[in-house]
């Protein structure tokens, strides 16, 4: 076969099959489940243009295809490819949605059209974590026109009804093995428009007898819904007994002028629904699954959101991470409860030996060991910021806390605030320099970017 055939071959389809019609607004592309998936497959590699690198391709027992082999250099060689061939149907606004791991390489997507133009195509970036499932979002609108890998200033948008194969590749000049396993690909038809100033809106994430649970979504500046951004849920203090999502206002607003997705969550209290703390707890865990079970409408990155509260919101939002049980039937456990990181502000972090509390759960053991969050510390715990006052009486355990993140080595942070009670984040000054604290915690996990003024030399 000639090289001109080759690069010109309408290639096959990649094992997948258009499940859903072509106007429903979440659709799978490719289904690798599917019989012979394998014999739609086609891999093609340098040694069209005399290289030696091997590209090949699997389908694994789980269904999913693996895309695997060696990269070289040799004889000017340097890309390996899997390709398909299909009419796809898209349209220019739809955001192609990939659930892939890779090898910490980056990866390309390739969308062909028809060209009269040698190895035309268009192309997009696919930045992989070794060993992670990531989901990736790549609008249609974003892919840029290249031929021969170089990339074309004066080429028109890619016209999306054209688009007639899809294809992963690898030519980021590092000879050496790879792998990239490809679970879906979906698409996510009519992306929302960059907003220019921050936004809000009210969701109900759970419904409760006799009404709902709402949460108040902060949007950033030019947010999409076709992002991947942290987001931080922040829960209100109040005893378990009252409170209200008007707590955290400005820290949400700060957070979310910085680039993160941040929500005030409502929960059932015993002033309201005659409650206890462990159903408060629930809620917590109903909020963040919440928000993991919507990340495309919300713009989110599922691996990547915080936890936050203050008082007994700080221990609720703590009980997410660390304690097991008490999730709300009829959820999907499927889908994970558990934050990525916490910040918390004077919290309760011990029920267990503390009469005033066990009272609140009838001097039940087993619960109140559940929800002491200092006795569930591993590890595995998330990364975690404690602000606290040292003339708040829940001051030891915040100590007690990080005394016990450095025995079992995970990462665990204390600011305090020197003579400050109970709840003194709440007012200024402190208000603004606790939310600087966590600002620069969040930054340090690469959630935020740093800020112009961390950037500028002293």
């Amino acid at each position: 076969m000639s090289l001109l055939s080759t690069l010109l071959l309408p290639l096959l389809f990649l094992g997948a099959t258009r499940i859903s019609g072509a106007n429903d607004p979440d659709k799978v592309l490719f289904d690798f489940a599917k019989p012979n998936a394998a014999q739609a497959l086609q891999p093609v590699n340098d040694g069209v243009m005399g290289g030696v690198s091997d590209g090949r391709f699997k389908i694994t027992d789980r269904g999913t295809m693996e895309f695997f082999g060696t990269l070289s250099l040799e004889n000017n060689g340097g890309f390996a490819s899997v390709r398909s061939h299909s009419n796809l149907g898209l349209k220019p606004e739809d955001t192609l949605l990939i659930r892939l791991r890779g090898d910490g390489r980056e990866h390309l997507l390739n969308l062909y059209v028809p060209s009269l133009q040698i190895a035309y195509f268009y192309r997009a970036s696919i930045l992989t974590k070794a060993g992670e499932w990531i989901e990736v979002r790549i609008p249609l609108k974003d892919c840029y026109a290249t031929s021969f890998g170089q990339k074309l200033s004066n080429a028109n948008p890619i016209d999306a009804p054209k688009i007639n194969s899809i294809g992963f590749m690898l030519s980021d000049k590092k000879a050496g093995p790879f792998k990239l396993k490809i679970a879906w690909v979906k698409v996510v038809n009519g992306s929302a428009v960059a907003n220019a100033e921050p936004t809000s809106k009210t969701f109900t994430y759970r419904t409760i007898p006799g009404g709902t649970l709402e949460m108040l979504v902060h949007f950033p500046p030019g947010w999409k819904d076709i992002d991947q951004r942290p987001a931080i849920v922040l829960f209100f203090g109040g005893g378990w007994e009252n409170g209200t999502i008007k707590q955290f206002e400005p820290q949400a607003d700060h957070l979310a002028r910085r680039g993160l997705v941040a929500a005030r969550a409502d929960y059932r209290v015993k002033s309201r629904q005659g409650v206890t703390p462990d159903k408060c707890l629930e809620d917590a865990k109903s909020a963040i699954r919440w928000l993991r079970a919507n990340v495309s409408k919300l713009g989110i990155d599922p691996g990547r959101i915080v936890a936050a509260g203050g008082s007994r919101g700080g221990h609720i939002a703590a009980c997410t991470a660390l304690t097991e049980g008490l999730e709300t039937e009829g959820e999907d456990r499927a889908i994970s409860s558990r934050p990525n990181a916490l910040v918390l502000f004077n919290p309760v972090m011990r029920f267990d030996g503390i009469p005033q509390l066990m009272g609140r759960i009838g001097n039940d053991v087993a619960l109140g060991r559940k929800l002491s969050p200092t006795l569930q510390v591993s590890k595995a715990t998330p990364p975690t910021l404690v602000l606290v006052g040292t003339a708040d009486r829940l001051m030891p355990q915040g100590d007690d806390f990080v005394r016990r993140a450095k025995e079992v080595r995970f990462r665990g942070e204390m600011f305090t605030a020197a003579d400050q009670p109970h709840g003194f984040f709440n007012c200024p000054p402190w208000q603004q320099q606790t939310t600087a604290r966590m600002d620069v915690f969040l930054t340090s996990l690469g959630y935020l970017k740093e800020s112009k003024a961390s950037q500028e030399k002293p």
